[in-house]
């Protein structure tokens, strides 16, 4: 009897742990994610800096998709080669890169953050960029003054 009554106890259980939602997917925040820079020069889908300067991720702002609610991003954590660099929660979500000691070449560059957005589920999104480090300006590619701001512009991909 004992046993009968603990089967019947642990039924429930047992069905809470075997549900999930077919629509998670549908529950995503729909948001575009860019940031403003100095410091660098994006041309050809990668960001390049002269060796011994100092690159600057000046702000981190995140748009709704037109026709959905407010969003917002926090806990943004950027990462240079694969290892993280810095990590913030204060908006504008800047940091600045030294590139000195750096030997020229191409690094990983990517910034990760939660994305938060009304009526949607938390979710991770990410962006990234290869960095090149160059010995001089004349080394990028149609290069504009690398010491002037610039944008860069995206749609989030999240993370699943």
């Amino acid at each position: 009897m004992k046993k009968l009554l603990f089967l019947l106890m642990a039924l429930p259980l047992l069905a809470i742990g075997f549900t999930s939602c077919s629509d998670d997917d549908k529950d995503l925040p729909d948001v575009n994610i860019g940031f403003t820079y100095s410091g660098g020069t994006y041309v050809n889908n990668k960001m390049y800096v002269v060796k011994d300067s100092v690159f600057t991720v000046d702000s981190i702002y995140c748009e709704p998709a037109p026709g959905t609610k407010t969003a917002a991003i926090t806990n943004v954590t950027y990462f240079f080669a694969g290892l993280p660099q810095f990590y913030t929660i204060v908006q504008p979500f800047g940091a600045s890169f030294n590139t000195t000691g750096i030997n020229p070449g191409a690094y990983p560059f990517n910034i990760s953050m939660t994305v938060l957005q009304v009526d949607k589920s938390i979710a991770n999104a990410a962006i990234g960029i290869p960095l090149v480090i160059v010995n001089d300006a004349s080394e990028i590619p149609a290069a504009p003054d690398p010491s002037a701001g610039s944008t860069f512009h995206g749609t989030a991909s999240p993370v699943k």
